[in-house]
């Protein structure tokens, strides 16, 4: 008889409170359900094999969590489970082979969590003790960090390794982790779950704050903020190591040549840590820092060193804006979407373009000219946004300033999700208001004060139309803003700057900006439509 086919001992059944508290467990388990069904699938794998599940992430991710509930749908299933924190066992063969008592026959299920802290053991664990487990046996690995190269990149081990992140819970799931567990109304639980972002350790923490009375701002406190940061990010190795934290914190992404302007002789040691850290990942544009993470290093240097921070805050904006004006357009754009990022940081406006928390990465989008080929597109949006009438209204700039207009497509299906119209006046043209009530406007608007001196320029940003889809609204946006603030940056003898908003999306945001309300509201047949206006000229 084959040995491996003998049944695996059995544990004791759980008593009645051990089977309570896993029942109180499951009812508050939330999300991660392709992870679930992916353990399952391994569970009901053939015998003949042993398949590796391997996760990681950032400290507080659930990875312990997961595991938990791994266990107990395995025992649910009737397997033997062991389960092993490496980070608790000695670091030696003998040490971990103990602690992982797995028997030799049957189909056991081995979690071991901390297993990026094998460390040398992993090529031993790997080579020696795997093979050595029975057929139809399952392991998952859980850590901070993937499994090393070598591993990921064996042939031997290409059908049976599954290597994946554990990433951020959805809105909705963090709804339901903070249901019933967090004080305060409606605005205290939005303002929680946008601190956290998914995050399930700052979720936890964010809803043991105190009572928010209603109308009241809910910030997290500076205990829990500094408990996240010890949990996640500590140790720090130098303060240099922290400065640069504190920029990665404060801009959308960080490149070793960003370091280098503040760090000139420690920025390639430094980007070369920060990459490696579990909370930080790589992208096109640099490197980005878990939104939870960047949330609670922002809030910890402003409350700790608000002097610094504003020190910081005002080097970061002169930086930016010295790229907006000097480098070429594709680098100035990227320079304006950090230097707007950086303007309203800490502060939350609706259409913004930041990443507030959907559970996924904004899908990307890119900005073209408008061609011939694009015209149906822009005026099948316009009908969505503005109506028959606003169709009427674009379809003039179309023919007028057709230069005027930018398109922003998605990148994945190259489908127009936005159109932007900014429009640049040295002189007024009768024709242009007499038939638009906007152009008017911003004409007696500017005239009310003075005259245009020569070479004297006014931009109108006439239309924003955006299509309502969450992932492609976020990015959409801020690659429009980015436009708007390179041309403010880079025209020479900008006098005004005008933006029309049909919608609430950006009122505050252009407050905020110190852009006034115009006194009259221009009437395009049956919209109304809100103008804000900015006078940069010299105050007489």
């Amino acid at each position: 008889m084959n040995p491996h086919s003998a049944p695996a001992p059995r544990r004791p059944a759980a008593d009645a409170p051990v089977r309570d508290r896993e029942e109180t467990f499951l009812r508050r388990f939330v999300g991660r359900e392709s992870e679930l069904a992916r353990f399952r699938a391994a569970l009901d794998q053939s015998p003949g094999t042993v398949p590796v599940l391997a996760l990681h992430g950032p400290s507080g991710i659930g990875k312990t969590q997961l595991l938990r509930r791994f266990a107990v749908e395995a025992r649910r299933r009737g397997r033997f489970v062991v389960e092993v924190d490496a980070a608790r066992t000695g670091p030696t063969k003998e040490a971990f082979a103990a602690a992982a008592d797995v028997p030799r026959t049957g189909r056991p299920v081995l979690l071991v969590d901390g297993a990026d802290r094998l460390g040398p053991l992993e090529g031993w664990f790997r080579d020696r003790y795997l093979t050595g487990l029975p057929p139809g046996s399952l392991v998952v690995l859980a850590g901070r960090e993937p499994p090393g190269l070598r591993w990921r990149t064996d042939p031997a081990w290409a059908d049976t390794l599954r290597v994946g992140r554990l990433d951020r819970l959805s809105r909705a799931e963090s709804g339901r982790l903070l249901q019933d567990a967090a004080p305060g109304g409606i605005t205290a639980r939005s303002a929680r779950l946008a601190f956290a972002a998914g995050h399930p350790l700052a979720l936890r923490l964010a809803a043991q704050g105190p009572d928010v009375p209603p109308g009241g701002e809910w910030r997290p406190e500076p205990e829990a903020v500094a408990e996240l940061l010890d949990r996640v990010v500590h140790p720090v190795p130098s303060a240099l190591h922290r400065k640069a934290l504190d920029i990665c914190a404060h801009v959308p992404e960080t490149t070793e040549d960003l370091l280098r302007a503040f760090l000139p002789e420690q920025a390639h040691e430094v980007f070369d840590w920060l990459r490696r850290q579990s909370y930080a990942t790589s992208g096109p544009a640099g490197l980005r820092l878990l939104p939870v993470v960047a949330e609670a290093l922002d809030r910890d240097l402003g409350w700790r060193a608000p002097d610094a921070y504003l020190s910081l805050h005002k080097a970061l904006r002169a930086h930016f804006q010295t790229l907006i004006r000097t480098r070429p357009e594709p680098v100035s754009l990227g320079a304006a979407r950090a230097f707007n990022h950086i303007q309203t940081r800490g502060r939350r406006f609706s259409g913004l373009g930041r990443d507030e928390h959907t559970g996924t990465a904004a899908d990307p989008v890119y900005e073209t000219t408008c061609d011939a080929e694009d015209l149906p597109a822009v005026r099948e949006l316009a009908h969505e946004r503005l109506g028959p009438e606003g169709v009427a209204a674009v379809d003039f700039w179309l023919h007028r300033r057709p230069r005027g207009f930018r398109i922003y497509r998605g990148a994945r299906t190259g489908e127009v999700v936005g159109v932007l119209c900014l429009l640049n006046f040295d002189r007024w043209d009768a024709v242009e208001t007499a038939i638009d009530p906007v152009a008017a406007a911003v004409r007696e608007h500017v005239e009310s004060y003075r005259e245009l001196r020569p070479g004297e320029r006014v931009n109108l940003v006439r239309f924003t139309l955006l299509r309502r889809r969450p992932h492609e609204l976020v990015a959409a946006s801020a690659c429009m803003l980015a436009r708007v603030t390179r041309e403010l940056h880079v025209q020479d003898r900008l006098a005004w700057t005008f933006h029309t908003w049909s919608g609430d999306g950006l009122h505050d945001l252009l407050e905020y900006a110190d852009f006034r309300r115009l006194p009259t509201a221009p009437q395009l047949a049956a919209q109304r439509v809100t103008l804000f206006g900015h006078d940069w000229g010299p105050q007489e």
